[in-house]
């Protein structure tokens, strides 16, 4: 991962200030070997965040 280790921290303590990318979520479940079909669950989940985010942030 091209993160520090405060920022891994924060990913997995769920601080909603940390914005992550799909690279940085497959690169955690490749770390914590997490079964492919959650990764892909995950990563779905990951985008669609990234879609919600963007749309409140235009409306802000």
């Amino acid at each position: 991962m091209q993160r520090g280790s405060s920022t891994i921290w924060r990913i997995e303590a769920g601080d909603e200030r940390i914005r992550f990318r799909d690279v940085d979520v497959h690169a955690m479940c490749t770390l914590y070997r997490v079964a492919p079909e959650t990764r892909d669950r995950l990563l779905v989940l990951t985008k669609e965040t990234w879609a919600v985010s963007r749309i409140l942030d235009r409306s802000s």
